[in-house]
């Protein structure tokens, strides 16, 4: 028995909702991929943002990395000697 023998077997039903959750996955991973470089570069700069925040960032307009560096003054004020 080959692991494709139950989808060789699906309706077409079937086969159409399997091709939207997997669409959908792929677009989750997607999303997720482009903003983890932007999440780690905040977690190591010291400003904690979610990605919650980096997609509201997003919707908004707002230019991802000018927030960051927002964040970044805003929690770590850089104090000179």
């Amino acid at each position: 028995m080959n692991i494709l023998t139950p989808l060789l077997m699906a309706s077409g039903l079937q086969l159409a909702i399997f091709g939207i959750l997997g669409l959908a996955v792929l677009v989750f991973v997607l999303v997720f991929i482009s903003y983890i470089g932007l999440f780690v570069k905040s977690l190591l700069a010291g400003a904690t943002v979610g990605f919650p925040t980096l997609v509201a960032m997003r919707l908004r307009g707002v230019p991802i990395l000018m927030g960051i560096k927002i964040i970044q003054k805003a929690t770590k004020p850089r104090i000179i000697f």
